[in-house]
């Protein structure tokens, strides 16, 4: 059997049971525990198995600046026992964990409170705030006017595979900003380094970094623009003064060129365990017609595409169906065989079927309605815990 956890914004965090049936074309899903330590809005978790902790992140919906970030022990059961929990800036919907020296740090995006925080997680019984980062415009962007005034949206927070930089996609002001960390592992703005700026509108929302040859070759970088559902790919350059910059090497549609169909919006950008492939969720897209896991409506899409490790350039590979409507978040499973998809607007879990050589979709194994509440769009994110 397999576990997965799988946050909602009604509150709770669902402990997922897998079991593959024998000819490993179906999974049975069940819930087996529901916590509710990451209230009010749980939108990202974490699952670090040697410590077998999860961390969630809350959005605060409903607590303005009072927002929550909690550490669980997961127990041999697959529930949940709560460690610590850290009020943070509002809207937290990404995090990432890094390392400095023996202490382990952990950065959270910010969406709603426009900002970064950075928290000493090394003892996960005792979650210390280190840093906030508040970002504010010093100009309204284009678009903006003054009964809705704009704010800096981050959305994600990316430590580059050096270990030396941050990135975080702000969705609201068309950039990336660049940071290196000081000795203690907080934010530095290091001298000279410029952010990356994207179109106007397009909404960066999330990234990977992919390195074909290791550490001793090129570094490429992938992101996926939520408004204009556009993926960009750069070429990483790592400069003699210390600063990242980016050479453009690929923009396309998140669908390989094909036209956009009206109300997509990009989601997740994954890279494959075996470092070949890039998966990206579109939200809203309907392409694909109703099928067994979803026979009452159209479904969602799941693009894969294939990565030329010469060039970076990303190759379109598949359009397949996601099972279900609004694939916020998915996640890959350590064989690389199984892929879980967290349908927001259906508040259900489905677990897709991939060949890992070619790096397709083969089908749809199982899917799950979880109980979160009658609302639609509450499912926030799915990790598999896997030892």
């Amino acid at each position: 059997a397999s576990r997965l956890y799988v946050s909602s914004y009604s509150g709770n965090i669902t402990t997922i049971e897998l079991t593959e049936k024998p000819d490993g074309n179906a999974v049975d899903l069940k819930a087996t525990f529901q916590s509710h330590g990451c209230t009010p809005s749980p939108s990202w978790l974490e699952y670090h198995s040697k410590t077998s902790t999860l961390y969630c992140a809350d959005e605060g919906f409903t607590t303005p600046d009072k927002a929550v970030f909690t550490s669980f022990k997961v127990e041999a059961d697959g529930s949940l026992k709560l460690l610590d929990t850290v009020t943070t800036l509002n809207g937290g919907v990404s995090t990432t964990t890094y390392a400095v020296g023996k202490e382990k740090l952990t950065a959270i995006a910010h969406y709603g409170g426009s900002g970064i925080s950075i928290v000493n997680t090394t003892d996960p019984s005792s979650l210390e705030v280190l840093r906030t980062y508040s970002f504010s415009f010093g100009f309204q962007p284009e678009g903006s006017n003054a009964a809705n005034p704009a704010v800096p949206f981050i959305h994600q927070v990316v430590v580059d595979l050096t270990r030396n930089f941050l990135l975080a996609p702000d969705l609201s002001a068309n950039m990336i900003h660049v940071f290196g960390f000081a000795e203690d592992g907080t934010l530095i703005d290091p001298q000279g380094q410029d952010p990356l700026l994207v179109h106007q509108g397009s909404g960066p929302r999330h990234l990977v970094f992919y390195q074909p040859d290791g550490n001793t070759g090129k570094t490429y970088a992938y992101f996926v623009m939520e408004k204009m559902n556009m993926l960009h790919a750069y070429e990483v350059l790592y400069t003699a003064t210390g600063t990242l910059e980016f050479k453009v090497v690929f923009m396309s549609t998140i669908f390989g060129g094909d036209e956009l169909p009206t109300g997509a919006a990009a989601a997740e950008i994954k890279l494959t365990v075996n470092n070949k492939f890039l998966i990206i969720s579109s939200r809203m897209d309907k392409l694909n017609p109703p099928g067994p896991l979803n026979p009452t409506s159209p479904s969602d899409t799941l693009v894969t595409f294939s990565l030329n490790p010469k060039t970076g350039i990303p190759k379109l590979l598949q359009k397949f169906s996601a099972g279900g409507i609004g694939p916020r978040s998915f996640a890959i499973n350590r064989a690389g065989d199984r892929v879980a998809v967290a349908l927001n607007a259906q508040n259900k879990l489905v677990i897709l079927k991939r060949d890992v050589k070619t790096g397709s979709f083969l089908g749809q194994l199982g899917s799950f309605d979880l109980d979160v509440g009658g609302a639609a769009g509450l499912v926030s994110s799915v990790v598999w815990a896997e030892e």
